[in-house]
């Protein structure tokens, strides 16, 4: 996807379904759940289970929802270090991005989980997750919510 297109396909996507993960977040961080380490590795002969993350449904739905609204861009997300400085700065203030940035955020987020167990739990603890979400859903796509 080119990154011009983006913002157009972003306000193309149904208001409601914006309001659906934008309840799902908060409700995430209602319930301060996110998951839990699984630290016992199991070992048989035909494998090693070292320990790792476990994520509540919610936080699965969660990152379902980020590939079936397409939030998740392609982009070297491993290079991109002011993104990186954003998600670990938590006096980010998120409203003043623009929408591909956004998404750009939240596809590191949940990219970096595939290769750095507990990059997501550390995203949703320090509150990033909920701010870059509250802000899609408001101001870039016409909900009321903040």
């Amino acid at each position: 996807m080119n990154p011009e297109e983006l913002p157009a396909l972003l306000a193309s996507i149904d208001p409601r379904l914006w309001e659906r993960f934008y309840d799902l977040t908060r409700s995430i961080y209602n319930e301060g759940n996110f998951g839990e380490i699984i630290d016992s590795p199991k070992r048989t002969e035909a494998y090693l289970e070292f320990p790792h993350w476990r994520y509540t449904e919610k936080i699965s739905e969660f990152v379902r929802m980020t590939y079936d609204l397409n939030i998740v861009v392609p982009f070297d997300w491993r290079e991109w270090k002011e993104g990186q400085e954003m998600i670990n700065d938590p006096e980010q203030d998120y409203s003043q991005l623009d929408s591909v940035t956004l998404c750009k955020l939240i596809t590191l987020i949940v990219r970096a989980e595939r290769f750095y167990e507990g990059f997501l739990n550390k995203s949703l603890q320090n509150g990033s997750v909920l701010k870059i979400v509250a802000v899609m859903a408001t101001r870039d796509h016409r909900l009321s919510r903040s």
